[in-house]
């Protein structure tokens, strides 16, 4: 059965999809219950993917479902952008409980690369001005806007520019020694185009790089930036599209580097697994426009705010930001054990985002990171793949995880890698 739904993907299926970047019949999944799935031959496998870092609770979580299965008894199904329902009340109401006093607004979305274009609009609205500060190894989303501010284009995307709006990338600092280097950097970068009120509409940085290979920058490196930001009054826009929502051990990643940005992007988890975005900003960034300027059909569906009030009441209700700094240990426990083998050149993250980089002979290895991933899947455990050269081994497990389930996953990252 696997094999010929596979075939109907191959003959019919756009081929700048993913469905078959790692494995040429990969398993089509029929259930799935916390942090396990369950494919169409009954094969169970510990999901340490969870949809690109999506479903935070994991899959088939009761909560999330009674939500959904309360609102689809509603009988409404959609209703627009002109129209709110309860789940919309609520979520606002939760999101402003979660953000300091100085966030005042929030604008919904449909996803996480459109909320980008969202924030990008505002801080280009606020300031009058076009031009952005990007980093290397960043990536935003694939529509245009957000691939311009994207160092990481994705595939043949790079071929499309140019885009709008005009972005410099500036390093991003992973190494004590970067710092203040880098910061030097962003100065001259600025100040070199700096003319009276500047070029710049925003600096926007992801605090915690998830598709650039799970990079974490120096906390000294964040500060300056915002630093920097301030000084010269470019609007600061934080991208937690990934790290949002507890993945690090922080609800936000701006708590964990003591930063408060103008503007914050969220996404993947915030919709419980269903497709949503919001845009949270600062007085003056999202209540100066004309009605109408930036809405769409399907922001913030019915559906999605009311399991992302289930997700965020169940991550207060059942401590689940302090679960995914347990989980952060135990992933730390194992990394002499992983990183003794010579192609893992290191492991790193925080909580329930982690990392291995792949190399061979001292350089970036895409394909054996592949063959290690395939050979895991085999066995029985997802992963992601991400980094700048695509040879980073993502491991995102959902929060509701169990320690054996987490080791058994270990244990079959480590075995893979032995192998190769």
């Amino acid at each position: 059965m696997q094999s010929n739904i596979n075939k109907i993907f191959k003959n019919f299926e756009s081929t700048g999809t993913k469905t078959f970047s790692l494995a040429d019949d990969p398993p089509v999944f029929v259930e799935g219950h916390g942090s396990t799935l369950i494919d169409t031959k009954a094969k169970k496998y510990i999901d340490m993917a969870t949809g690109s870092a999506v479903s935070i609770l994991g899959h088939g979580h009761k909560k999330i479902s009674l939500a959904l299965q309360n609102q689809l008894n509603t009988g409404i199904s959609h209703l627009g952008p002109h129209f709110h329902t309860k789940p919309h009340i609520e979520i606002f109401k939760k999101l402003r409980r979660l953000f300091p006093k100085e966030f005042t607004h929030f604008h919904p979305a449909t996803n996480g690369t459109e909320a980008t274009e969202v924030a990008l609009k505002a801080a280009m609205y606020k300031t009058d001005r076009s031009q952005f500060l990007a980093f290397w190894g960043s990536y935003h989303g694939r529509t245009s806007g957000s691939l311009a501010v994207s160092s990481l284009k994705g595939g043949n995307n790079a071929k499309y520019g140019p885009y709008m709006p005009l972005t410099q990338f500036l390093p991003y600092a992973t190494k004590k020694s970067e710092v203040e280097p880098y910061l030097k950097i962003a100065r001259t970068t600025i100040n070199s185009s700096w003319t009276g009120s500047g070029p710049y509409a925003g600096i926007i940085i992801e605090p915690m790089q998830g598709s650039g290979g799970v990079r974490i920058p120096q906390k000294k490196f964040i500060k300056g930036i915002a630093k920097i930001a301030k000084e010269k009054n470019i609007p600061l826009i934080f991208d937690e599209i990934f790290t949002g929502f507890g993945r690090t051990g922080n609800m936000f990643a701006h708590r964990y580097f003591n930063v408060i940005p103008d503007i914050v992007i969220l996404s993947k988890a915030i919709g419980g697994g269903i497709p949503t975005g919001m845009v949270v900003a600062k007085n003056s960034f999202l209540n100066k426009w004309s009605s109408g300027t930036q809405s769409s059909t399907f922001q913030m569906h019915p559906f999605a705010a009311a399991a992302g009030c289930a997700l965020i009441e169940t991550l207060d209700e059942d401590n689940l930001i302090s679960r995914a700094k347990k989980i952060g240990k135990i992933f730390k426990k194992k990394e002499k054990q992983i990183s003794k083998f010579s192609c893992v050149k290191e492991m790193r993250g925080l909580g329930a985002m982690q990392g291995i980089e792949i190399q061979k002979n001292g350089k970036p290895d895409k394909q054996l990171a592949k063959k290690i991933r395939l050979e895991a899947l085999k066995k029985g455990l997802i992963t992601y793949e991400c980094g700048i050269n695509g040879n980073v081994i993502g491991l995102m497990p959902p929060l509701v995880i169990t320690d054996d389930e987490l080791n058994k996953g270990i244990e079959i990252i480590i075995n893979s890698i032995k192998k190769h």
